[in-house]
């Protein structure tokens, strides 16, 4: 009669990973984003120079804030999160998660948005507000002075390089730690919110685009939350930033 020993123990399942970052840590990203990009001013002119030699200074800016946003998230989805900024924050490449099909048309989805933004919103404040012939904003008086490469470097930056990094802070991290605490609607309407104030904060002339920039928010955040993913919202956001930005360099 042969010996048997106990059954074995079921073996147990791997624990779930688990997200452990939130509105904290959102704005650690932005922090980051905002701190890097004040070594920007290593590149700053004399005062009083002329708006074209403070070309430098602002892509400077925009690379090193996108820099320090992507990292900082990077690094909290390796010490908090799933491990990855797909898994965290929803980042993927748009031409696999959509086509090429896909991609022109978001793309062409933000151009119009952003012309419905600045012909039915923004034009009747800048009408009442008497701003024909002004630019208010002092990021969009550099891009009107930009001319050649520095013109180029601007459009890349603002066209490409900041609404990825902005679609993965607002959209990716801030409207999903949002939906963790409230409803869809309220997150969406929260980030949507948070979003267009980053962008007027310590700008006095930027004021009038808020409801430019809140619709832009509002449209991301209702893609985002109904695809998943980023990869809509981002292209959504680069068209946007793309029209916008050719009117100001013409």
């Amino acid at each position: 009669m042969s010996e048997t020993g106990p059954p074995p123990r079921p073996v147990a399942p791997p624990p779930r990973a688990r997200v452990a970052w939130g509105l904290p840590d959102v704005a650690i990203a932005w922090g980051a984003g905002v701190l890097l990009s004040l070594f920007s001013v290593a590149f700053a002119p004399a005062a009083h120079a002329p708006r074209r030699e403070m070309v430098p200074e602002l892509v400077a800016a925009l690379v090193l804030q996108s820099v320090g946003v992507v990292a900082a998230l990077a690094w909290i989805a390796r010490q908090k999160g799933l491990g990855s900024l797909e898994a965290d924050f929803g980042a993927v490449r748009p031409d696999r998660a959509l086509g090429w099909r896909g991609v022109v048309l978001w793309l062409a989805a933000g151009v119009a948005l952003s012309f419905v933004a600045g012909n039915l919103i923004l034009q009747p404040i800048v009408d009442l507000a008497h701003l024909h012939g002004k630019t208010p904003q002092d990021v969009s008086k550099t891009v009107e002075a930009a001319t050649g490469a520095g013109a180029v470097l601007l459009g890349l930056a603002v066209g490409l390089l900041a609404p990825v990094a902005e679609e993965l802070l607002f959209r990716g991290a801030l409207l999903r730690a949002l939906l963790r605490r409230t409803t869809a609607p309220w997150a969406v309407l929260g980030s949507a919110l948070i979003f267009a104030a980053a962008h007027v904060i310590g700008d006095p002339g930027a004021g009038y685009v808020f409801p430019g920039l809140l619709l832009l928010g509002l449209v991301s955040a209702y893609v985002a939350l109904r695809t998943g993913n980023l990869a809509s919202s981002m292209l959504l956001h680069i068209g946007f930033n793309l029209l916008s930005t050719i009117v100001i360099l013409k």
